[in-house]
């Protein structure tokens, strides 16, 4: 089972900052991502900034999102903290 999402806080570079209730602090890229048709809209930072947690996982504009073990496990941890 997949910890909880209880943070996120968009960085630089399309970096996105995710924090778990088991204290752990990841860091996951949409860069990767921005070519698909779905995550177009998400060059624009202002909508990228505008990033919201949903079902466990993070999510634009009610229509864009990621699947929770996806996020997960394609993060990388992070002792940073912003």
């Amino acid at each position: 089972m997949l910890p909880k999402l209880i943070n996120v806080i968009p960085l630089n570079n399309h970096e996105i900052q995710l924090t778990y209730n088991n204290k752990e602090i990841r860091i996951f890229s949409l860069k990767p991502f921005l070519h698909l048709p779905i995550y177009n809209k998400l060059h624009d930072i202002n909508l990228f900034k505008k990033i919201t947690i949903q079902f466990n996982t993070i999510q634009w504009d009610d229509t864009i999102d990621i699947d929770p073990e996806s996020l997960y496990n394609l993060s990388k941890f992070s002792n940073f903290t912003n």
